[in-house]
């Protein structure tokens, strides 16, 4: 019996996956639209293409293999949206006329995948967090070196650091919204290809939301080289508080993996639950500290003019992830039972953070702590 040739196969998977997408996009958006013939193409020029006398709706290979799934997955939408147009509105005119917008509007579609043409660089805002703009460059800038005051001598400074960087984020999101506008905002994807979201990864994510004027949202993702699903993380808000909220993910990452290589080794016991017990404790002394610095920054309520502004820039953020994920829900994960002993270390680890410390930085030379007991706790 011939065996399937690989590229087959992956075809195949990427068939099924594109009905998949379109069964979701229709229950998503509440659409009535009948199944059309998916085809993958060979265009070189063209990256989707919707034929009405045939019904057929074609996307290339090469889109599918040169841009990650969620470019593909806005490509389709953008089809499917002539496909709306064609056999609800029954349109005829300009092919990306008023009609067209209104279609992409009901179906999702970012604005930068509504217009005709090839996709250009600038189109991967969605997945890469897209060019700033000068001021929102400076911004960055500025924040960076807010967050490097840790390190600073002056420890009033110090403690101030990271609430000036939230105010100076405020500030630059303030000052650039207009309520309405969706490339006000961004999406950063953080994919380890891993199908599950480990239960630190979400309380950095908390962390994140609470802190950094972000919202987190995790999401199953299609990786076509492989034509398997991995979770990922996609962070949404404005550009500056993407970029800051992204590097922040990082760097408590990396810090998380330093620090337990400094502890592990001379820890007797089940290795997984003493690391997650770490690491939870490390991300709560952690928090403790961002809300200690909070308070003591006394930032001032904004007036009514803000505070507007903040419920627009609000309103706008749903709507833009509403793009996205037209039907999101919340779901609360399980407790978690955690070593006491190693929690409690892992708070004042945490308490000790200063994002002074970089994304890269070497393990420091500690004397090794004695062995502890691992009595069980339980936290969310």
């Amino acid at each position: 019996m011939d065996q399937q040739h690989p590229t087959d196969r992956l075809e195949a998977l990427w068939l099924d996956q594109l009905y998949r997408e379109y069964a979701e996009i229709c229950h998503g958006y509440r659409l009535d639209l009948r199944l059309p013939l998916l085809a993958i193409s060979e265009a070189a020029k063209e990256f989707g293409c919707w034929s009405p006398e045939t019904r057929q709706l074609s996307l290339s290979r090469r889109l599918i293999v040169g841009y990650p799934w969620s470019v593909t997955v806005q490509v389709l939408k953008h089809e499917m949206a002539h496909q709306l147009c064609s056999e609800h509105y029954r349109h005829s005119g300009a092919p990306h006329g008023e009609l067209f917008q209104r279609a992409c509007a009901r179906l999702g579609v970012l604005p930068e995948f509504r217009r005709a043409g090839a996709l250009l660089p600038a189109n991967l805002a969605m997945v890469t967090g897209g060019p700033l703009s000068e001021p929102g460059r400076r911004c960055i800038a500025r924040v960076k070196k807010l967050l490097a005051l840790a390190e600073s001598a002056n420890e009033h400074e110090a403690a101030l650091a990271l609430q000036k960087a939230n105010q100076l984020i405020v500030s630059h999101q303030l000052s650039g919204i207009d309520g309405v506008a969706d490339d006000a905002y961004s999406c950063a994807m953080i994919n380890r290809r891993s199908k599950r979201i480990a239960r630190y990864q979400r309380h950095i994510c908390s962390l994140l939301g609470e802190f950094f004027l972000v919202r987190p949202v995790l999401v199953n993702l299609f990786q076509p080289d492989t034509g398997e699903h991995c979770r990922v993380i996609q962070i949404f808000g404005s550009k500056a508080q993407v970029a800051v909220a992204e590097y922040c993910y990082f760097f408590l990452e990396n810090r998380l993996t330093v620090l337990w290589e400094e502890r592990r080794r001379d820890l007797d016991g089940p290795a997984r639950r003493a690391r997650n017990s770490y690491f939870l404790g490390i991300l709560s002394g952690f928090r403790e500290k961002l809300a200690q610095q909070r308070s003591c920054a006394g930032a001032p309520e904004p007036g009514p003019e803000g505070r507007a502004l903040l419920v627009l820039a609000g309103e706008g953020l749903d709507r833009y992830i509403g793009l996205y994920h037209p039907r999101l829900c919340r779901r609360r994960a399980p407790a978690a039972q955690v070593a006491a002993g190693l929690y409690r270390e892992g708070l004042q680890a945490g308490r000790e953070i200063s994002f002074a410390e970089g994304i890269a930085a070497p393990p420091a030379k500690t004397s090794r702590p004695a062995r502890v007991p691992l009595p069980v706790n339980t936290v969310e």
